[in-house]
């Protein structure tokens, strides 16, 4: 059995499992309620007072979630999706992180690319989101290995040559690690 997704606390948004996946329902409104309902043939639930109204159902959410996953649970996701799309509600699939990496759009997008990177072969990185035909984005730097950029930081920081070699002379563990404060690097400099 697979664990419950926790989606969001969105008071309005349900999270539920279909028969094959974990699905999303977007019933924001009351006439989103009515039309789920209508749709789903759910008469007992669009005439129970505790759903009436989105502040009600807000108030009964998780009544409401019990209720309706243990109705969704026998049905396949696809012909609730069907129902949803024919009636103008908002549903979808909830991915897997591996399923969103994976996806046929997301790949077409190139929202995870391959960079060339000293340690690791053929290592995948997010994609910039935004695609514009004029400037396309690309990666210009592997993510940084560990001190690679120090003494690069520490010049653009306005410290000297002789004052980098001497921070790394006195062994006091800041390079390449800059979690101390400037006033601590000043001391340790000639």
């Amino acid at each position: 059995m697979r664990k419950k997704i926790i989606l969001n606390n969105s008071p309005d948004i349900l999270s539920v499992r279909a028969k094959d996946m974990d699905i999303i329902l977007a019933v924001a409104n009351d006439r989103l309620w009515t039309k789920c309902c209508q749709a789903f043939e759910w008469i007992d639930l669009s005439e129970d007072a505790r759903f009436e109204t989105n502040a009600k159902r807000v108030a009964h959410r998780q009544e409401l979630i019990n209720i309706m996953s243990e109705r969704l649970i026998t049905m396949e996701s696809i012909d609730i999706f069907e129902k949803m799309d024919h009636a103008g509600v908002p549903c979808g699939p909830i991915h897997t992180i591996d399923q969103v990496l994976n996806h046929p759009q997301d790949q077409a997008r190139e929202m995870m690319i391959e960079i060339e990177h000293p340690n690791v072969k053929n290592l995948k990185v997010p994609g910039f989101p935004v695609k514009l035909s004029d400037t396309p984005s690309n990666v210009r730097r592997h993510p940084p290995l560990l001190g690679e950029h120090t003494d690069e930081v520490l010049g653009e920081l306005g410290y000297t040559r002789a004052q980098i070699e001497n921070l790394k002379k006195c062994e006091c563990n800041i390079i390449p690690n800059l979690r101390h404060s400037r006033s601590f690097l000043s001391r340790h400099l000639i």
